[in-house]
């Protein structure tokens, strides 16, 4: 049990010591002599204050002490308080296209979960938070098409965790993924140095995991230099970020093509205007601007990545073409409007972007590095190589000493008010009514005495 105001229960004990004092205090008349004199003293009630050696009507002492304690436990609101156990576990589950084999996700979890346990499962988006009650019967969400966010992950479960320092001494985080970069964005690193422990690892294998990446190939319009073209100066940044050869046209032709069958050697072209209007696309008459482009990973309408974005001042110069069977957007302005889409062909696919870059290093940024890789997929559905997270980039935050952090009751969450207080108010009513009949008795008996 907790009180959540202490001070009213201190103020009636001090309330209840003075009334003892007070109690003791007797008014009482003095001994009678008879003096030569006393006929010339005016007649008339006499009477003196003295401490009594021992104390008189004790029960209507213990009625008002008795009253006072239970007006002041009422005052401190008592609320019950369920015991803490030693340890709680905050499980984060991956369920994102990253996994490779489900069954494997369920034994790692069957073997960690614990009856009260908190179960969180997340892709892109965090799943509400489930209560452990059978270990063995734990459901979980279908695999997301999705790669996911760790920094979702992580946030969602330290409030989680937040919420389980009230019923547990020790909180621990674990966190059953793959960790792979695709997962890891700006906020994962600041997110994990919330937390004031090791977060523990349960790693998990990754969907797939190819080594031999290539670069984005950027064909330039005649007499103009890599150096100042954005695209190609961001494509030589990147680096490594297609499984296969992409290429990128920065003419407004029609030239290129989707080429090879092999797996090994096809290719991705990608029609990518300087202009912004790929042909095909209906010119604006009037343009307009727009504060942000965003991009999905997509293969045959399987994402297979987080979304990428890029911010900045964009003007938009063109209009994409009607969607069918054989057109699908691959990426969308800030407003919903289509930014980019997908043509199928004989030999795969090809791509066309209908976006100008706007003047600055937007080009330079990691976030175009992950646009360049959601333009990079293959066509037909494959899914994309996966990079496990160095351990180096890890270490720091799984060895900072134990994982179980001591966790202090945050708040009355979760706490059910104890149905104390009308009683104990009843109570004393009833002390105070049975004070009244008592004292009232005392006054009436040498009345009815005489």
């Amino acid at each position: 049990m907790r009180l959540l105001a202490p001070i009213f229960l201190a103020l009636a004990g001090l309330a209840a010591a003075i009334t003892v004092v007070l109690h003791l205090l007797a008014v009482r008349r003095p001994q009678e002599y008879t003096l030569p004199t006393a006929r010339f003293v005016p007649a008339g009630a006499v009477r003196a204050t003295s401490m009594a050696r021992t104390p008189t009507d004790i029960l209507l002492l213990l009625l008002r002490i008795a009253t006072l304690l239970l007006i002041g436990a009422a005052l401190a609101r008592p609320i019950l308080q369920p015991e803490r156990s030693d340890l709680g576990r905050v499980l984060l589950v991956d369920r994102s296209a990253a996994v490779a084999n489900d069954n494997e996700v369920m034994e790692r979890l069957s073997a960690l979960a614990r009856e009260g346990d908190l179960v969180l499962q997340f892709a892109d988006s965090a799943l509400p938070v489930v209560t452990v009650s059978d270990p063995a019967g734990i459901q979980l969400a279908p695999v997301s098409a999705t790669v996911g966010s760790l920094t979702t992950a992580l946030l969602s479960g330290q409030r989680a965790a937040a919420v389980l320092g009230d019923s547990a001494e020790r909180v621990e985080i674990v966190l059953i993924s793959p960790l792979v970069q695709e997962q890891w964005d700006a906020g994962t690193q600041e997110a994990l140095e919330l937390w004031p422990g090791a977060i523990r690892l349960e790693r998990l294998r990754a969907a797939t995991t190819d080594s031999a990446r290539s670069v984005v190939m950027v064909q330039l319009p005649d007499g103009e230099g890599a150096g100042s073209d954005p695209v190609a100066a961001g494509a030589a940044l990147a680096g490594k970020v297609a499984l296969f050869p992409i290429v990128i046209a920065r003419t407004g032709e029609n030239g290129g093509s989707a080429s090879g069958t092999s797996s090994a050697t096809r290719s991705i072209l990608v029609r990518w205007p300087v202009s912004g209007v790929p042909n095909g696309w209906t010119v604006r008459e009037v343009r307009d601007t727009v504060s942000a482009v965003v991009a999905y990973d997509f293969a045959s309408g399987n994402a297979v990545r987080a979304a990428s974005t890029l911010a900045g001042p964009f003007e938009r110069s063109g209009v994409a073409p009607d969607l069918d069977g054989d057109t699908r957007a691959i990426a969308w302005w800030s407003d919903g409007e289509v930014a980019a889409v997908q043509r199928s062909v004989s030999e795969g696919c090809v791509r066309e972007v209908g976006i100008a870059l706007p003047d600055g290093d937007l080009a330079l940024r990691p976030s175009f590095a992950r646009f360049l890789a959601a333009l990079s997929v293959p066509c037909d559905g494959g899914v994309a190589s996966l990079t496990p997270v160095a351990d180096s980039l890890l270490q720091p935050f799984t060895n900072r000493g134990e994982t179980a952090v001591p966790f202090e009751r945050s708040s009355a969450t979760g706490l059910s008010a104890a149905p104390l207080v009308p009683w104990l108010l009843a109570g004393a009513l009833a002390l105070l009514g049975a004070e009244w009949v008592v004292r009232r008795r005392q006054r009436g008996m040498p009345e009815a005495a005489a």
